[in-house]
């Protein structure tokens, strides 16, 4: 985090002097242990207390942002904030949830994906949220073509399970919908599907091959 008055300079100084061992112990530091450091004044180290008590309080985008995940920048963070709207949503999304939301991509979804299922990061996040607070925001869902649609899945999809496409079909603002009617707009077919395709084709229901099912959610 961007604390005012305790810059890189003096987080390398407090680690050099074993003051603190990991970037998250900055929020046990005490007036003594700034005045400890080299040119340090009471003045200063009040401040510094203070600005760090501040910075106790931060809010979902920060927190992406400086917690250093490969590929998400400020706007990527605010993407993902925006549209999951939790750590906690973030933090158990997978590849596919994150690859849907637009702007992201497979690549950014990977990487953020990696870092939360390593156990290092794991510990140091657990670590962070002792000492601060994230102020969460409401997810926004996307807008896209399947948003307020209504879509039936059917068969074994190729490259999705069953939940990650009902997953992706609710991140895209569309809802999803356990069997065919005259209501239904959109039947996704994998293989082997059953009398869900039939009962598309008799109802004249739009059928969405998995690939065209992937295009609607760009």
């Amino acid at each position: 985090f961007n604390i005012d008055g305790v810059g890189p300079k003096i987080i390398d100084a407090l680690l050099d002097a074993e003051i603190i061992t990991h970037h998250f112990d900055l929020f046990t530091c005490t007036k003594e242990d700034f005045l400890a450091l080299e040119g340090f004044k009471e003045r200063a180290a009040l401040n510094a207390v203070a600005a760090i008590d501040k910075a106790r309080t931060q809010t979902l985008t920060t927190l992406l942002t400086a917690i250093s995940i490969e590929q998400v920048g400020e706007e990527t963070a605010r993407l993902l904030a925006d549209q999951l709207g939790s750590l906690e949503r973030i933090r158990s999304a997978r590849v596919n949830d994150l690859a849907a939301i637009h702007g992201v991509g497979a690549m950014v979804a990977q990487s953020i994906v990696d870092w939360f299922t390593n156990p290092a990061n794991q510990r140091d996040l657990d670590e962070l949220l002792k000492h601060v607070t994230i102020t969460e925001t409401t997810a926004k869902k996307r807008t896209t073509s399947l948003t307020g649609k209504s879509v039936v899945l059917t068969g074994t999809l190729e490259n999705l399970s069953r939940d990650e496409a009902k997953d992706l079909i609710r991140l895209a603002g569309g809802k999803v919908s356990s069997s065919v009617s005259a209501k239904t707009d959109f039947v996704v077919v994998g293989k082997d599907a059953g009398s869900k395709a039939d009962d598309a084709i008799r109802l004249g229901v739009k059928i969405l091959s998995e690939t065209e099912f992937h295009q609607l959610l760009a």
